[in-house]
């Protein structure tokens, strides 16, 4: 199981003794769990910054 090593890893290997408490489980969120996360986190941010975006809009071209 990949979650028993990255605990076994992790216990192992971390620095500060509260993360080796921590634990580690697979996600039960879904396959598209993490795009749908990355867009929230961009709509989050335009949202808190409308203006973020404004340097990456097409800029219209005179004919």
């Amino acid at each position: 199981m990949a979650a028993a090593h990255a605990q076994d890893q992790l216990r192992r290997l971390v620095v500060a003794a509260p993360a080796a408490q921590c634990r580690c489980v697979a996600s039960t969120l879904g396959f598209g769990a993490a795009s749908r996360g990355t867009a929230s986190m961009v709509v989050n941010r335009i949202i808190d910054d409308p203006t973020t975006i404004m340097d990456s809009l097409p800029r219209p071209t005179e004919h």
